[in-house]
């Protein structure tokens, strides 16, 4: 057997989300919503987030997960987000570690890069795993529907733009 949990976070912060970042997260998930609800399929529609606020929606994972750890950062060719849950397994507690990238891009959706612990993965079968999950967990296809809507990111400098477009 394979084991992917590591035995140290790859998130090392482990500050709760102060109120800040609640106001954020808000920000972000009433701006992805409002966007996602007028990119009806007669015209492409916008939406512009920052680094901040990624990192603060974020922050928000540990109220659904104790212990949740995750941030996100800008590389050369994208974006990055690591997330590190803990697994308590009898007394000790291990990490299910994940990173995924996606470049900027115009046209479908992708990965550059994601790894599972210590194990690299198929960037393609790791998204498909993500739009199975968020359907699984938030329903109504919003893993498909988020996932299928975004047409182009771009980046300057914080901020990060999405073209959204829904069939």
């Amino acid at each position: 057997a394979v084991m992917v949990l590591e035995p140290s976070p790859r998130v090392t912060e482990d500050r709760p989300p102060a109120p800040e970042d609640v106001a954020a997260a808000r920000e972000f998930v009433r701006g992805l919503r409002t966007t996602l609800r007028s990119a009806d399929g007669t015209e492409p529609a916008s939406f512009d987030t920052t680094l901040a606020e990624l990192n603060a929606t974020m922050k928000l994972g540990t109220r659904f997960v104790r212990g949740f750890r995750g941030d996100m950062q800008l590389i050369e060719d994208g974006v990055e987000g690591h997330a590190s849950v803990p697994i308590r397994i009898g007394e000790a507690t291990q990490w299910l570690n994940v990173t995924l990238a996606a470049p900027e891009f115009d046209g479908d959706f992708r990965l550059s890069r994601a790894q599972l612990g210590p194990l690299d993965l198929s960037p393609d079968f790791a998204l498909a795993s993500l739009r199975i999950g968020a359907n699984m967990v938030f329903g109504n296809g919003l893993g498909d529907q988020v996932v299928g809507a975004a047409s182009r990111m771009q980046i300057r400098g914080e901020e990060l733009s999405f073209v959204m477009e829904m069939d």
